[in-house]
């Protein structure tokens, strides 16, 4: 469940910034087609956020820690 709800919400926001960086690039005179590798970074970034943040809200931090617990 964790994944799936990670995975819709990080194509989410990667539509909103794949629409919206461009559009702003162009509203302050520079170059749309650059948006391109910022849209690639932030997303790398943010995605990996998202996944770790959704599956820490979704199962908790005992679950996290317990994970790795040695035995």
């Amino acid at each position: 469940m964790a994944v799936a709800i990670s995975i819709m919400a990080v194509v989410l926001v990667a539509a909103l910034l794949g629409a919206g960086i461009p559009k702003i690039l162009f509203m302050v005179s520079i170059d749309p087609a650059h948006a391109t590798p910022i849209i690639q970074v932030v997303m790398d970034i943010l995605g990996v956020c998202i996944v770790c943040v959704t599956g820490l809200l979704l199962l908790g931090p005992k679950a996290a820690a317990e994970q790795w617990k040695v035995h």
